[in-house]
């Protein structure tokens, strides 16, 4: 596919891979969670007043999802709409008992912000009646316990990757600073909500990029057709041997759910971590990989023999594009890699831990010098869309595409430390939710101010959280025992 030239334009078709996003978010899937927890109280219209100026800041955030009806097909564009502002959802939280079937699971010990952010993470964006929906809403729950507040922010994936939310987040915390101190001393912040809509200016100046299917550098994006039907074959047929169902599974009618299991390491181990990588010629790719991986095995008691997994890698491409392009860039801009790795138990395998995450990078490395994270994209969207449209050819009937799923580079989430110190942030998480069609386990890492973060999703009640939460325990025994 020849390379677009980076010329805006006013509206924009989302992409094969941004539709697939949009068709799976109606089951909740797709939803992009962005959940902050504060200690001390904040008022919806400071909330409001914080929002109408990160908008204006970012005027993306104000796109919907339009559905154009071309030729008797249904189009589906981004469109900046000036006249709809991004009102916040004042919610009240729930009463006692509520929320503990999110997941179909009863879990007393969790704390009632979490429970909230996963229901927020399974809620679908309403469709409107002009085929119109949002990419970006605000949520707003207050009179949590100890009357603290918590601020969910939600994208749609087909507009929001991981990459690319930290700008957002971060001019988030500083307008909501900037409007708190303001309310603070006395002044009325119900003053900033005069003008709810866009500037003429900001949505005059605005104009999308192109997808990355329109940006991939000249010859990249084509893959032969007779090689392609090849590739497809093949991987249904390793399909047969590769372990999707590595943890115990319950076949359920049940509808599912995503919930969310997180862990972390210190600044320091992170670090350790990192020069780790260095010295033995891997990355962090690979280390989590095999950490995982090997948790896996381990749980499943495989010993010496071992078992081979398949995983998929999430790809930041837009500083591959052409021309390369920020971070920043709204859109979905991710290329999923399939790969495999053979592992076993720790105490009783044969393959050391380095030398595994050493030939994880390396085969990562010799995919991306053929250039698969470009000619392979139309082969994993016509993967994803017939696990969507027939359900039963994936292990279970579950809609299991890969055993996990983990994002090649931390993404970055540095939130300002003076402004969350002013705020009193108590506690915040990122993911995406994953239930619909995707892995038994999405492993979402972040790097915030030197330390490692990691979310870990997975569809319930299909697997239990005692058992994920057994694999992610022994994954990050793997990772701090290596260093």
């Amino acid at each position: 596919m020849a390379a677009a030239s980076v010329v805006g334009s006013k509206t924009r078709e989302l992409s094969t891979t941004e539709r697939n996003w949009v068709s799976l978010q109606k089951t909740g899937t797709g939803i992009v969670v962005a959940a902050f927890w504060f200690a001390r109280q904040l008022s919806t219209a400071s909330v409001q007043a914080a929002v109408i100026e990160l908008v204006n800041q970012l005027p993306y955030l104000n796109s919907q999802v339009r559905t154009v009806d071309k030729g008797g097909e249904k189009k589906l564009f981004f469109q900046l709409r000036k006249d709809l502002p991004t009102l916040v959802e004042e919610v009240n939280p729930f009463t006692e008992g509520e929320g503990e079937g999110v997941g179909g699971e009863q879990d007393e010990a969790r704390e009632t912000w979490s429970r909230i952010v996963d229901l927020e993470a399974n809620r679908s964006f309403p469709i409107q009646s002009d085929d119109f929906s949002r990419v970006f809403q605000v949520v707003l729950y207050k009179n949590l316990p100890n009357n603290s507040v918590l601020v969910v922010l939600r994208f749609q994936a087909s507009a929001f990757d991981c990459p690319s939310l930290e700008p957002v987040v971060s001019r988030f915390f500083k307008t909501l600073r900037q409007v708190v101190e303001r309310e603070e001393q006395k002044e009325k912040v119900e003053d900033l909500m005069r003008n709810m809509t866009l500037n003429d200016d900001t949505v005059g100046n605005f104009t999308y990029h192109p997808s990355m299917e329109d940006m991939i550098p000249k010859g990249l994006g084509d893959k032969n057709i007779l090689s392609k039907g090849f590739e497809i074959m093949s991987n249904g047929l390793k399909a047969q041997s590769y372990r999707y169902f590595a943890f115990d599974s319950k076949t359920v009618k049940k509808e599912q759910k995503t919930r969310h299991i997180r862990a972390s390491l210190s600044r320091e181990s992170s670090d350790r971590l990192i020069q780790a990588c260095k010295s033995n010629s891997t990355d962090l790719y690979g280390a989590f990989s095999t950490a995982f991986s090997k948790s896996l095995a381990d749980h499943k008691r495989m010993g010496k023999k071992g078992e081979q997994y398949s995983f998929v890698v999430l790809f930041d491409c837009r500083s591959l594009l052409s021309p390369p392009q920020p971070q920043s860039l709204m859109g979905f801009y991710n290329s999923a890699m399939l790969a495999t790795t053979q592992v076993s138990e720790n105490s009783k395998g044969v393959t050391p831990f380095w030398k595994c995450a050493a030939e994880v990078t390396k085969h990562f490395q010799a995919a991306v010098k053929e250039k698969k994270h470009f000619k392979d994209i139309k082969l994993i969207n016509s993967l994803m869309v017939t696990a969507m449209n027939f359900p039963n050819l994936t292990p279970e009937g579950s809609l299991r595409t890969a055993t996990y799923s983990i994002l090649h580079d931390p993404a970055p989430m540095n939130i300002p430390k003076e402004d969350s110190e002013y705020l009193q942030l108590k506690d915040h998480v990122v993911y995406i939710s994953c239930h619909g069609a995707g892995p038994c386990v999405a492993i979402y890492v972040f790097l915030e101010d030197g330390a490692l973060k990691f979310t870990f999703c997975y569809p319930s009640p299909m697997f239990s959280r005692q058992h994920i939460q057994a694999v992610v325990d022994g994954g990050m025994h793997h990772l701090t025992s290596s260093l």
